[in-house]
């Protein structure tokens, strides 16, 4: 999980290994600097495998979201990681 400044989209990939638990929850969303939620991209049950989502710089309504530094948080029931990336106009 890393980024690097993008336009107008992205994509954001992760594994989940074989120790995750078979049909799991997992969440990916998107949070502004203030720590807002912008856009849940997952919140599904997923089995281990390898996964991509797109982020098109929308927020939960589909309106474009402005230049800035956003956060995007991946949570399993085990693990959390959050990464930065800067969406440039």
């Amino acid at each position: 999980l890393g980024k690097i400044p993008f336009n107008p989209s992205t994509n954001i990939n992760f594994d989940l290994p074989a120790s995750h638990d078979m049909n799991g929850s997992v969440q990916l969303t998107v949070y502004d600097i203030s720590g807002r939620k912008i856009k849940a991209l997952c919140d599904d049950l997923m089995s281990p495998g390898s996964y991509q989502f797109n982020w098109d710089g929308t927020n939960l309504y589909g309106e474009a979201v402005s230049s800035g530094v956003y956060f995007y948080t991946l949570k399993t029931s085990d693990f959390i990681k959050s990464m930065k990336m800067t969406l440039l106009k």
